[in-house]
């Protein structure tokens, strides 16, 4: 779940599956991911005056620090198990998360995620006592109150994160209490005060000055279908088919896109994703087909065809060698769902998320990488 918006009304693009694809490789991952919406999204997600970077830092996004936090066993108002995780960021936005495995074989996991952009009261850590805070106080209310305290036990630059400056993971632990309403139909109120559900610890991460390497991208064949962007809610479908570390990976996402009422520019999504077959591309006839199972947290089947061709090439690096990454998009495609087979999450708590059975708005992307 990664982060991966744009359009305004934050639509989810074919290529966030691949920024996906990389920070998900197991359902640990998947569930301690959080959900936030891009820059060119402000209208929605507020337009708070961002902090100055240091003068050794061109931007805020050279120099950031993010925290990523232990899980709190939880259950929901309909006696559902989930893991609730905090999120926070020194650009001062606000994550609650809770999320549930619905499948381990085949991997299928539902998430809902609160996102707050707080004034003040995200994260505040120190580098040189290890102590972090996220105390946003009435800023994330009614939907909920975050009150927790971050300590780190030991820290590690991060070898090959940055080809210049760098970054550094501070692990520890995770005291104090979260409360969440859900205002979901079986949700209702959740509580935590102890941060120690299995597979998931602590994690403060700082960047200085950091380069990230221009690694290239796997080859892959990425969808996705926004067939409301400016809605409210909205809903939107994507996934992935490719190799990443050396093993398949194919998923299917739906997910939908809510603003709160309150507090101002705060926004829930909701999102199940689950490991499905191989799409499959028809090169002749520029055709991509998904299925799913006829049972499970995802069912429905697609197919996408046509759209408006276009090409690009970006430089990357391979095993210390220069290469391009190829993409092929195929935009404004048509999507086209057999009856009663729309693409459907059927989420435990807030109600099924039912793609339509037809648009003109979905999209394709094929990346390879020269030789």
């Amino acid at each position: 779940m990664g982060q991966i918006r744009s359009r305004g009304r934050a639509k989810r693009t074919a290529m966030s599956c691949l920024v996906a694809a990389m920070l998900v490789a197991g359902v640990p991952a998947l569930m301690q991911t959080a959900t936030v919406r891009g820059a060119d999204a402000a209208p929605l997600t507020g337009t708070a005056a961002p902090r100055t970077p240091p003068a050794s830092c061109a931007t805020t996004l050279l120099c950031s620090t993010s925290f990523s936090g232990d899980g709190a066993n939880v259950k929901t108002a309909n006696g559902k198990a989930w893991v609730l995780t905090v999120s926070a960021s020194s650009s001062n936005s606000v994550t609650v998360e809770i999320a549930r495995v619905a499948s381990a074989s085949p991997v299928a996991d539902e998430l809902h995620g609160w996102t707050f952009p707080v004034t003040s009261g995200g994260l505040a850590f120190s580098t040189r006592t290890g102590v972090g805070t996220i105390k946003p106080g009435a800023r994330t209310r009614p939907s909920a109150a975050v009150d927790v305290t971050f300590r780190a036990k030991s820290h590690k630059v991060v070898a090959g994160a940055c080809t210049s400056g760098s970054e550094t993971e501070y692990s520890g632990t995770l005291t104090g209490s979260v409360k969440l309403v859900t205002d979901l139909t079986g949700g209702g109120t959740v509580s935590a005060k102890s941060f120690t559900a299995k597979q998931s610890a602590p994690v403060v991460t700082v960047y200085k000055n950091c380069l990230a390497p221009n690694a290239c991208e796997s080859s892959s064949t990425t969808f996705d279908d926004d067939p409301s962007p400016l809605a409210d809610p909205s809903l939107s479908a994507e996934g992935i088919t490719g190799i990443f570390a050396g093993k398949t990976f194919d998923q299917v996402t739906i997910s939908r896109d809510v603003t709160l009422a309150k507090p101002a520019r705060a926004y829930r999504v909701d999102e199940s994703l689950i490991k499905a077959a191989p799409a499959k591309w028809t090169a002749s006839t520029k055709t991509l087909v998904v299925s799913t199972k006829a049972s499970g947290l995802i069912t429905g089947s697609v197919a996408i065809g046509g759209g408006t061709p276009s090409s690009s090439k970006e430089p990357c690096t391979l095993k210390g060698k220069k290469r391009d990454n190829l993409l092929s998009f195929y935009n404004n495609a048509s999507w086209s769902s057999p009856a009663g087979r729309a693409l459907t999450a059927h989420d435990n708590i807030g109600g099924s998320l039912v793609m339509p059975l037809s648009s003109k708005v979905a999209d394709v992307i094929l990346v390879t990488t020269t030789s």
